[in-house]
């Protein structure tokens, strides 16, 4: 089913007068204690640490600025249940906190982009009693809000990433919940705001599935704006690929991709996408034989911008380290060409951390896994420029009596290996 944008949706440009903006110390926050003993330009800088705790704690997107500075943005149970943005380097600094939100709302920030002015810009959602909205914030250097889109339906809406456009312009991409055959179902959605936040295009993908959700976003070299996600199409799901022209706001692509053919009601997810350096896409994610009883499997594909698989490999035959259960929250490409999915296994219902490096082909080079006796997830990843990676999420290994959970930042070398 679609809905006509225009009819249903409430489209301002607002200042976030609404939310509470708060400044930490940066000393007695400082969770690593690096300081002037610390050279954030070292190469052999590794590290697990946490931050936050008390209360939940996670940490869902990373970005680096120009001067490879962290910006984190996830979700605080601080003070209800607000968005994180959090600043640091490789020695630890807190160089910057800032919790936004406030009042019985629910904030969650989803993504995290460098603004191109020395700000960056957060995507999310809000949820609360009268429903969902979607919101995208942009805040300068130091962390103050300068300029907030926010987008609310009838039903709700869902914003899971954000990038910057090569014309300064920002793509926003997730879900809009809409009323169907078996209730709510959901639309791949994808937004185009201009440089303030100003809305340029709505385009709605209405699909033919029971749910459809965008979870990354892209941009191809000729300007054509790509998302990809998941589609449920009853007892099990697909890969979800709508591209559209950004400008005109047309339609080129709105159907779903499967996994070497596997098909029924078996479950296959693409859970995270980006551009290569060839132009083309890379698509990571898992798929199921039966559906909710065999374990998952973590897979990796190569794709045009019109969706054709140039090669699909696949990990839990090789692995030495991903047990039970596993299935990838993001993917980047490396300096070196190839590929690093950082993700998720689960045991005897334990969650930890993995990493899996491949070759430009996708195939096998090796993967390490981390954590300690609790629960512990992987959100995001970023290749650093000593050519290690910095993985971002949550954790229950590290409590203390009474936290529920904090945000866990591993900064690992180029082999994955933590010293």
């Amino acid at each position: 089913m679609k809905i006509n944008p225009t009819s249903i949706l409430i489209l301002a440009l607002i200042l976030l007068q609404s939310c509470d903006l708060e400044q930490v110390d940066p000393v007695t926050n400082n969770p690593g204690g690096g300081g002037s003993k610390c050279d954030p330009t070292s190469d052999t800088i590794t590290f697990q640490t946490t931050f936050g705790g008390g209360t939940l704690d996670s940490a869902t997107a990373v970005a680096l600025s120009p001067d490879t500075s962290i910006f984190i943005t996830g979700f605080t149970k601080k003070q209800g249940e607000d968005l994180l943005v959090y600043q640091t380097n490789l020695c630890q600094d807190t160089l910057g906190y800032r919790s936004l939100g406030g009042g019985t709302n629910k904030y969650i920030g989803s993504a995290i982009v460098p603004s191109g002015d020395g700000g960056y810009v957060v995507a999310g959602t809000k949820f609360s009693f009268i429903g969902d909205a979607s919101y995208v914030t942009k805040l300068n250097s130091q962390g103050i809000s300068s300029s907030v889109w926010t987008q609310t339906a009838e039903k709700g809406i869902h914003i899971n990433d954000v990038v910057r456009m090569a014309n300064g312009d920002y793509l926003v991409g997730g879900g809009i919940i809409i009323e169907g055959s078996f209730g709510d179902q959901s639309d791949a959605y994808l937004v185009v705001l201009g440089s303030n936040l100003a809305v340029k295009k709505a385009i709605q993908f209405p699909g033919n599935s029971f749910g459809d959700e965008v979870f990354d976003v892209l941009e191809l070299d000729n300007g054509e704006v790509v998302g990809v996600g998941s589609a449920w199409i009853g007892f099990g799901n697909r890969i979800k690929f709508v591209r559209a022209n950004p400008s005109s706001g047309n339609i080129l692509e709105d159907k779903t991709l499967t996994y070497k053919g596997i098909g029924g009601d078996n479950n296959v997810n693409g859970d995270a996408a980006l551009k290569t350096s060839d132009g083309n896409i890379a698509v990571a994610g898992h798929y199921q034989l039966i559906f909710g009883s065999d374990p998952t499997t973590t897979f990796l594909m190569k794709i045009n911008p019109t969706g054709s698989v140039f090669w699909e490999n696949e990990y839990g035959d090789v692995s030495q380290n991903i047990v039970g259960d596993h299935e990838p929250a993001a993917v980047i490409e490396t300096s070196d060409g190839g590929f690093l999915i950082a993700g998720n296994h689960k045991l005897d219902g334990v969650s930890d951390i993995f990493l899996l490096k491949t070759d430009a082909n996708g195939d096998y080079e090796w993967d390490k896994s981390y954590g300690g006796s609790g629960k512990d997830v992987a959100n995001d990843v970023v290749e650093m420029p000593d050519g290690g990676f910095l993985v971002v999420g949550y954790t229950e290994s590290f409590n203390t009596a009474g936290e529920t959970g904090k945000v866990y930042l591993l900064k690992t070398d180029a082999q994955g290996i933590v010293k």
